[in-house]
């Protein structure tokens, strides 16, 4: 609830988290019927650190009033942060299991490759290779 008022308080339109904080203050900020609250001025929230289960959203996303944009970012420890970013809709939310990890960041490459270090064709299984300027030698 102190999270949640210095949101407030600050007028914060911005709002990095880890998956499993903004769980908590979704906890928080639900009301004594279990209805989803809001969260007052953010605009934006930006998910990293840990995978996103993007189907734990479905029923906040669903609830009634403002709603703001969520970010999926993904990233790696040879990228420093993130190396790519998603939107996450309410498709998403319904779609299964998994983390939608989206598109590369400006300057990176991004690709899915088999075991043969071949693309792998689309809904193929295979291993994220990224390359660019972000990534550590």
């Amino acid at each position: 609830p102190e999270f949640h008022a210095l949101l407030a308080a600050q007028k914060v339109t911005v709002l990095s988290q880890t998956p499993s904080a903004f769980d908590t203050l979704l906890q928080t900020v639900a009301g004594e019927d279990g209805a989803a609250g809001e969260l007052g001025c953010v605009e934006t929230v930006v998910f990293g650190g840990e995978a996103l289960v993007a189907s734990r959203l479905g029923a906040w996303l669903a609830g009634p009033g403002r709603r703001p944009r969520l970010i999926n970012m993904y990233g790696i420890t040879e990228t420093t942060v993130h190396a790519t970013w998603r939107e996450i809709t309410a498709a998403d939310t319904v779609t299964g299991p998994g983390s939608p990890v989206g598109v590369g960041l400006a300057g990176m490459r991004v690709a899915v490759l088999d075991n043969g270090l071949r693309m792998a064709p689309v809904g193929v299984t295979g291993e994220l290779y990224l390359a660019g300027p972000q990534v550590a030698d």
